[in-house]
């Protein structure tokens, strides 16, 4: 059983005022749910901008719906982030494509310095100098996969953080997203 409670506007409100925040942090993790409203949209703007003014690490995780509702502006921002998150469905639908050979080759040449796809069972793949890496998948009996997918993106942004390599840091990630 999943439940999700929102409350539809609160990705608005940091904009300007939460910049003293972005002072004490070493990442920037924003979600693509946040560019479906335009207040929402003009909020992660501003972030991804002060962000890398700052030097700030960026991490965006794409989102199934709005990989549908809002490709351009997903591939607008994948320009400016450090790590683009995306799921193969995802991936699919960024690039209105059926079979993941053309999927793969928009994300690798979307911009973002880091693409990290995320495969559920099937492990995940990240592009390093030019190349897809696969990295394996654990092995689990599978109960329910909510956060599985938020695990998979911290442990990965926080390996890095720590300088640990692409596949190294995918390697955590989806022992984290498995857990």
């Amino acid at each position: 059983k999943r439940t999700t409670v929102g409350t539809r506007g609160a990705n608005a409100l940091p904009g300007r005022s939460a910049c003293k925040y972005l002072a004490e942090i070493e990442a920037l993790h924003r979600v693509g749910y946040h560019f479906l409203s335009p207040s929402g949209a003009d909020a992660a703007w501003y972030l991804l901008d002060e962000a890398h003014r700052r030097g700030i690490r960026v991490a965006l995780d794409v989102g199934m719906d709005p990989s549908r509702r809002v490709t351009g502006i997903l591939l607008q921002a994948a320009r400016k982030v450090d790590i683009l998150f995306v799921g193969m469905s995802e991936a699919l639908a960024l690039a209105h494509a059926t079979d993941e050979v053309a999927a793969l080759a928009l994300l690798k040449s979307c911009g973002a310095a880091e693409v990290v796809v995320k495969r559920g069972e099937q492990g995940s793949l990240v592009l390093g100098e030019g190349a897809w890496r696969e990295v394996p998948a654990f092995r689990v009996e599978s109960r329910d996969s909510t956060g599985s997918g938020d695990a998979f993106a911290a442990a990965y942004l926080r390996a890095r953080l720590h300088d640990w390599t692409r596949a190294e840091a995918a390697l955590v990630a989806n022992a984290a997203g498995a857990a």
